[in-house]
């Protein structure tokens, strides 16, 4: 598929900020947990993927529009490590504006789940940690690539004591549209928020995907590989410099 640069005009933060205006005029936005029946909603959820400084960032602009939404965490990331400094300020910051966090579930670091005793052993024990590095409760998880690792099948609406986002319930009580891979693989988002064809909204982004500037969807992924290991090595020079050494 052939792409420029002007087919990412969508995803950057200037747009983000024109969604949630537009979702702002039909919808409230409501957490997993905390869902309304009989009033046209939005449940939204960000999952970290690669980049927690894009998420930060987001939040940010929900933040000034006074909407808060659930940024799900992975705990098995290549591309950042919860327990790093940076990483763990970025996001008790995101909490600390009043959204809130869920696990980002990723089956294929355990070689796959076999069932779903297995899946709930594992979902409880990982609730368990990403409670104890954030002092939170975790009320609802997602899936990280779910139709690659067979995890769909597990469609039961509360698993490990959370609410499944991939649910029965919300499969097939919402609509629902992604910005997976960077680009509009099936719906455009703006096209689905700014008419209220739908009582109910499950919106997935992944902060990654939104930038300041359009991007192609590698520029982007390349954009927060750079970005943590300058980090990492501005820390590194720094200790140097706290310690008297020298940087040889």
């Amino acid at each position: 598929m052939s792409k420029n640069l002007g087919d990412f005009n969508d995803f950057t933060e200037r747009h983000y900020a024109e969604i949630l205006d537009a979702v702002q005029k039909h919808y409230e936005f409501r957490f997993f947990e905390h869902p309304v029946p009989d009033k046209p909603h939005v449940v939204w959820r960000h999952d970290m993927d690669a980049s927690v400084h894009r998420a930060l960032g987001l939040a940010r602009i929900e933040r000034d529009r006074n909407v808060a939404s659930t940024y799900f965490v992975r705990l098995h990331s290549e591309f950042y490590n919860v327990l790093e400094r940076d990483a763990h300020r970025c996001i008790k910051l995101i909490m600390d504006m009043g959204h809130r966090i869920g696990l980002h579930f990723e089956g294929e670091f355990y070689g796959g789940v076999r069932n779903q005793a297995q899946l709930e052993t594992l979902l409880v024990d990982e609730r368990r940690m990403l409670k104890t590095i954030f002092g939170c409760d975790i009320s609802a998880f997602s899936f990280h690539n779910p139709e690659a690792t067979g995890l769909l099948k597990f469609d039961k609406d509360v698993l490990g004591g959370m609410v499944n986002t991939y649910g029965r319930t919300i499969k097939d009580s919402y609509r629902y549209c992604s910005d997976s891979n960077g680009y509009w693989r099936h719906d455009r988002l703006y096209d689905i928020v700014g008419e209220p064809k739908y009582d109910k909204l499950h919106i997935l982004t992944h902060p990654e995907w939104w930038q300041k500037r359009p991007m192609t969807p590698k520029a982007r992924i390349r954009r927060a590989v750079r970005g943590r290991s300058r980090h990492t090595m501005e820390s590194y020079l720094a200790l140097l410099r706290s310690a008297g050494r020298e940087d040889i």
